[in-house]
């Protein structure tokens, strides 16, 4: 397999890797909050 045109390789390699990244970040951001730090601070 020969690679004519490098840049179209790179460029397709950039885009699979943003739609891989963009996949996983819905996940990431929906995480469970960590217990420790989302106390309720009492009024008194």
């Amino acid at each position: 397999m020969s690679v004519k045109n490098p840049t179209i390789t790179v460029y397709t390699f950039a885009v699979f890797a943003l739609l891989a990244t963009s996949l996983f970040l819905p996940a990431v951001s929906a995480a469970e909050p960590t217990p420790d730090y989302n106390n309720k601070i009492p009024e008194s």
